[in-house]
């Protein structure tokens, strides 16, 4: 009977040996996910009042941050778009101003539980577009920050 405690010991710590492994290869594969999601400029947080969305084939997403080189966009589930994915057409909105821009999904994660969040990098814009999203940017630092 002690044998059979002794063996059943030893089952056990290495089923908690493969758990922690298991764990820790979990652990590294969120900081890895985490680390992909890097911001090389300063994004504006939109509030309801700045009326931002964008319509991306035909369904209206609500923008959540602006960059001067991306947009930050708030989806139902994580299976509407799939990084990588390019966007040939984003009809952007914001305060009754409207333009067309194209980029590319970075990210798509999961804020809460029912909220995922989608990155989409805009890359080469003509003149007129990066000075536009430039402007918003601004506007929004000022309104958030004040004057430096």
């Amino acid at each position: 009977m002690a044998a059979k405690k002794k063996e059943s010991i030893l089952f056990e710590n290495s089923d908690l040996e493969e758990l922690q492994i298991e764990l820790s290869r979990d652990r590294m594969k969120i900081k890895a996910a985490r680390e992909e999601v890097v911001r090389r400029s300063f994004r504006a947080t939109c509030e309801k009042a700045d009326d931002a969305f964008v319509e991306i084939e035909g369904e209206k997403y609500p923008v959540v941050n602006i960059g001067n080189k991306g947009l930050g966009i708030q989806l139902p589930n994580d299976s509407v778009f799939s990084r990588g994915e390019e966007l040939p057409e984003i009809i952007f909105s914001f305060r009754g101003l409207k333009t067309t821009l194209k980029g590319s999904v970075v990210h798509v994660s999961m804020e809460d539980e029912k909220v995922y969040l989608c990155g989409i990098s805009l890359g080469k814009m003509s003149e007129e577009h990066e000075k536009l999203l430039l402007e918003i940017v601004q506007q929004q630092r000022l309104a958030m920050f004040g004057r430096e």
